[in-house]
C-alpha cells in the first residue's frame, strides 16, 4: 500500500460552507448509527466527508471510505489531503498498510478478501463512509460492512448521494439508512452563490431517416 503525505507547503485548507457545516456537525452529534448525507452535484460532499472523518480522529475513531471506482479514489484523495488526513489505499497494485486511520477502499478490491482478512478489517475501524451509495450499498461486498436493516454493523455508517434514489420501486436507501441530513436544493445554493446559474439544452424533436 502506497501511503501518501500531502505537502506541508500545500494551499490555505477550504473553509466549510453554513450548510456544509450543519451538515458535518448534524453527523458528528447524532447517535444514529446509520446516516445519510444527500446533497446535489458540486455542494462538496467529499470535502464534507473529509471533515466529517477528521473530527472523528480527533477523538480516536478510524474510517473506511468506500467507492466503486478507482478516479473516485483520486478524487477522495485530492479533497481529503487538503485536510491532511492519514491515510492510505486499499486498491489494486497498493500496499495494504492496516496502520493508518483513514483507509480509501475499492470495493472491487475487497470482493476478493478472504472472509478472515475481511473480519479484521470490519473490527479495526470505527465508521465507515460509503461514497455514491444508492450504487455502492447494492455491491455483495459492500453488504458485508453494512447489511440491509435491522441487523447492525459494529460501527458507524454513512452514505453520500446526490441521487437518493433506486430504479428499482423494491430497493430503497431506507434499507440501508435511519437519519437524512439533507443540503439545501441547488436553486437556493445559486441564489446564495455557492454554485453557479447554468444553462442547459434539450432536443425537441428527432427526425429519423428510413
Amino acid at each position: 500500500m502506497q501511503l501518501f503525505n500531502p505537502s506541508a507547503s500545500s494551499p490555505e485548507p477550504l473553509q466549510l460552507r453554513p450548510y456544509q457545516r450543519d451538515i458535518v456537525e448534524g453527523v458528528e452529534n447524532s447517535n444514529s448509527p446509520r446516516q445519510l448525507i444527500i446533497a446535489g452535484t458540486g455542494t462538496g460532499k467529499t470535502f464534507m466527508a473529509a471533515n466529517v472523518i477528521k473530527r472523528a480522529l480527533a477523538v480516536g475513531k478510524k474510517t473506511l471510505f468506500f467507492t466503486h471506482r478507482n478516479t473516485l479514489l483520486t478524487q477522495s484523495f485530492s479533497e481529503f489531503a487538503q485536510l491532511d488526513l492519514p491515510l492510505s489505499f486499499i486498491s489494486s497494485g497498493s500496499r495494504v498498510d492496516l496502520t493508518q486511520p483513514v483507509q480509501l477502499v475499492s470495493l472491487q478490491t475487497v470482493a476478493y478478501w478472504s472472509n478472515s482478512d475481511l473480519n479484521e478489517l470490519k473490527f479495526k475501524f470505527d465508521q465507515v463512509i460509503f461514497d455514491e451509495c444508492h450504487i455502492t450499498n447494492w455491491f455483495t461486498i459492500a453488504q458485508f460492512f453494512c447489511p440491509p436493516l435491522p441487523e447492525k454493523p459494529p460501527f458507524k455508517v454513512i452514505g453520500l448521494t446526490a441521487t437518493p434514489w433506486r430504479r428499482s420501486k423494491y430497493e430503497s436507501l431506507a434499507d440501508y439508512y435511519q437519519t437524512p441530513h439533507v443540503a439545501p436544493l441547488p436553486g437556493v445554493l445559486m441564489a446564495q452563490g455557492f454554485l453557479s446559474p447554468f444553462v442547459y439544452f434539450t432536443i425537441n424533436k428527432i427526425e429519423r431517416k428510413t
